[in-house]
């Protein structure tokens, strides 16, 4: 069942992908002798639960072209500056406050240490399991122009492999700190009761308008926005650096405009290609003299938003 959830997250999001080392290891790690006989059948399930993801991923990567998720760090001319910048963001930032939450973290370092100290232990034992460390870390690294600051969700396979990490620091803790009062053996997993406060007073704002991240009008007034233009009718939006957003939260389809600065020609291809109305909140863009003759009415406005109904002129 594990291969077969494993299989399916991968099908959502790629990086799910490097959960695979996990059985993997399984199978190279000595099993008991008990268990032999369920080695050739779990080597015939693996690539069967691997088979779907592959075949989705072979048919369509080919067409992400400059993709970065595929290019990694080789796909732009390396900028160590910002790669760099890209890596502190994520170990001091990204792993501590929206991986871990500071209530584990104490946990996690002592987890690191306890490895450490115990990794001949480690590496005698558990050693093929190391494939899934040296996947991450490599995978990590080759991904960091992708992920930058803002694409933590790549780093989702981690969760599991850092929780175990955490989980390990708790119990080398307890352990170490045999001969100790109970409630301090026990201090690094009673930190977790503070995990829903630490959360809240460092995402509690995320939820706000204010840290959207894009027009604030455009979630305040969205139902208004969303009904003054009909369902599946053909849209252009801007201007939007994301450039989904805008389109997300107005529940259409179309094209969206990333800057002020519009050729003309392209413009009139989007209209004639289906295009019916513009919402737009940048007045510079409703200042370009040619523009004007495109917009048969205004049907709407809420906050800095105005939604037109469009036309091609002399036609």
């Amino acid at each position: 069942m594990g291969n077969v959830l494993i299989g399916l997250a991968t099908l959502v999001k790629l990086p799910f992908v490097l959960l695979f080392a996990l059985p993997v290891a399984g199978l190279l790690h000595h099993p008991p002798p008990r268990e032999l006989k369920y080695v050739g059948l779990r080597a015939i399930i693996l690539p069967l639960c691997l088979a779907p993801a592959a075949a989705w991923y072979l048919t369509v990567t080919p067409e992400w072209g400059g993709n970065p998720v595929i290019g990694g760090i080789l796909s732009t001319e390396a900028d160590w500056l910002r790669l760099a910048d890209y890596l502190q963001h994520n170990l001091i930032s990204t792993l501590p406050e929206m991986l871990l939450g500071f209530a584990a973290l104490p946990a996690f370092l002592y987890g690191i240490y306890a490895a450490v100290r115990n990794r001949k232990h480690l590496w005698s034992h558990y050693r093929y399991f190391w494939l899934l460390g040296v996947g991450l870390v490599a995978f990590f690294l080759y991904e960091l122009n992708a992920l930058g600051k803002a694409h933590d969700y790549y780093l989702y396979p981690y969760l599991p492999v850092i929780f175990l990490v955490v989980l390990y620091g708790c119990h080398n803790w307890y352990v170490a700190q045999e001969g100790r009062a109970v409630w301090f053996r026990l201090l690094l997993p009673l930190l977790f009761v503070f995990a829903p406060l630490a959360c809240f007073l460092r995402l509690g704002h995320a939820w706000s308008t204010e840290y959207a991240g894009y027009n604030p009008d455009l979630y305040i007034h969205r139902e208004a926005l969303r009904s003054a233009v009909p369902d599946g009718t053909p849209v252009i939006v801007g201007i939007d650096q994301s450039p989904y957003i805008y389109l997300y939260h107005l529940r259409k389809y179309g094209w969206t405009l990333n800057s002020a600065q519009l050729d003309q020609a392209d413009f009139e291809n989007m209209l004639r290609a289906g295009a019916a109305y513009l919402y737009i909140d940048n007045n510079q863009l409703l200042q370009a003299p040619w523009v004007k003759s495109y917009l048969e009415e205004k049907v709407a406005e809420a906050g800095s938003f105005k939604v037109y109904r469009l036309t091609i002129p002399n036609e």
